[in-house]
């Protein structure tokens, strides 16, 4: 299967059993030239991606949430010469915080924020800002156990009125890392 040239491509899996997307080098995919791409898994059975061609460039482990098993190769050629990239995860190995953008953006009238803990026992806070740089809302602000976890806004503010169209920030602190990342609201 080739995915070429979309603003966004994502797989989405919130299920017990979680596909297979390339599991070998003969059955691998082509993820090309694409705006945004992530593989997000909710579910609790790994999903297998093993394999698919990501375009001449690596992949970015945020690209990956949950129980995602990925070992991605390139070449700028595209041929059978196999590239492994360096950073892929067998099954549910978390060795550095990240956090993913949001899924789905532009969104109305909720969007996912996937992020990861490498130990247990670190501060997360997740904030929401407005353009002008408010704070809007607190999603999280809390000691997590080491793995992947979801954080959902629901498009409301901390007194739980609905936020109108627009832009919109999310920062994210993990320990000591910060991460921030643009969101679009849509009515």
């Amino acid at each position: 299967n080739t995915f070429d040239g979309n603003t966004v491509c994502a797989v989405f899996v919130t299920g017990d059993s979680g596909p297979e997307i390339g599991r070998t080098h003969a059955d691998a995919n082509d993820f090309l030239n694409h705006g945004a791409f992530q593989i997000m898994n909710a579910g609790a059975a790994v999903i297998d991606a093993d394999y698919n061609y990501w375009g001449d460039t690596c992949v970015d482990p945020s690209w990956f949430f949950g129980a995602v098993d990925y070992v991605p190769w390139t070449d700028e050629s595209h041929t059978e010469t196999l590239f492994e990239c360096a950073g892929g995860v067998a099954g549910d190995v978390v060795s550095a915080p990240s956090v993913s953008h949001n899924f789905p953006n532009p969104f109305n009238p909720s969007t996912s924020i996937a992020f990861t803990v490498p130990e247990t026992g670190e501060r997360v806070r997740i904030t929401i800002y407005d353009l002008a740089g408010r704070r809007v809302r607190t999603l999280l602000d809390s000691v997590k156990d080491g793995g992947r976890h979801i954080a959902v806004w629901d498009g409301k503010s901390d007194d739980g009125h609905e936020v109108g169209p627009g832009v919109y920030f999310c920062r994210a602190e993990i320990g000591e890392e910060l991460f921030e990342r643009k969101m679009v609201m849509l009515k």
